[in-house]
């Protein structure tokens, strides 16, 4: 679904986002693209607007997790509890330590009503642990309630950044599992280190309201703005996974400049 929607909690701003992506968990509905190994995996930022339209349940958001068997992989959910969760752990990875994240947000997020503007800022490089996984929401940085950083300078490429496997929205193809929301303005910076207010600021009347994105995507990144109404599929690739790749006629058309247009999944127009 295309949508009109204006800033963050319906305050204006010199600044609109025209669109949004409505998915719903019994349609089956989800954006996947294919990604490549050469992607920073030591650096990236995610950055986008989501608007929940289910509370309760587990929803996936973002994924990038094996579609065998195991528990490696990359994915930003809310959990039932209404809470943000940020999982990482690569493949050599045993499931603690070095190299697996994990936070949880303390506060709940149960406002159906609200916009809430989610960035992700991953920058291992950092000699401060702490600091090396960020989670802010409308521009707040959250307190945590379980916190695990990976090492400094770890070198570890999560799945979420390797070419065999894909970088999903809204659905965990492995495990069948889908959201339902509405996703707008969704930015993954590969390489770059971005705070909230890089892609949004506090108007006048102390809303956190959107701006526009000036900097860089990296090479291997991606903007999508939603701003297509196309539900085609692009070319079947042969691989190590079979998969298709995206069309910049889709509703998953990559708005970077990068042509990373995302493969549209189980979407009616």
């Amino acid at each position: 679904m295309v949508a009109f929607i204006l800033p963050a909690n319906s305050a204006t701003g010199d600044y609109e986002i025209n669109n949004s992506y409505r998915i719903d968990s019994g349609s089956a509905v989800g954006l996947s693209r294919f990604g490549n190994n050469s992607r920073n995996g030591n650096t990236f930022t995610i950055s986008f607007w989501l608007k929940r339209t289910k509370l309760g349940t587990y929803q996936v958001l973002v994924t990038s997790k094996v579609e065998d068997s195991g528990a490696n992989g990359f994915l930003i959910s809310i959990q039932a509890n209404d809470k943000i969760q940020v999982q990482g752990q690569v493949a050599s990875g045993t499931g603690s330590g070095a190299g697996r994240v994990q936070l949880t947000t303390s506060a709940v997020f149960r406002d159906t009503a609200a916009w809430y503007h989610i960035v992700y800022r991953h920058d291992v490089t950092l000699s401060t642990a702490t600091d090396r996984h960020r989670l802010y929401v409308n521009g707040v940085r959250q307190s945590t309630g379980t916190y695990n950083a990976t090492d400094q300078n770890v070198g570890y490429s999560f799945f979420y950044n390797a070419g065999s496997y894909p970088y999903a929205i809204g659905n965990d193809e492995r495990d069948n599992e889908y959201a339902d929301f509405y996703m707008a303005e969704h930015h993954y910076t590969d390489g770059v280190s971005n705070g909230p207010d890089a892609f949004g600021e506090t108007n006048d009347n102390g809303v956190w309201i959107p701006k526009q994105y000036g900097g860089s995507h990296g090479t291997y990144g991606h903007y999508l703005k939603f701003e297509q109404s196309g539900a085609g599929s692009g070319t079947t690739v042969v691989g190590e996974h079979d998969y298709t790749t995206g069309t910049a006629s889709t509703i998953g058309a990559d708005s970077s400049g990068n042509d990373n247009h995302f493969h549209v999944q189980g979407y009616s127009v």
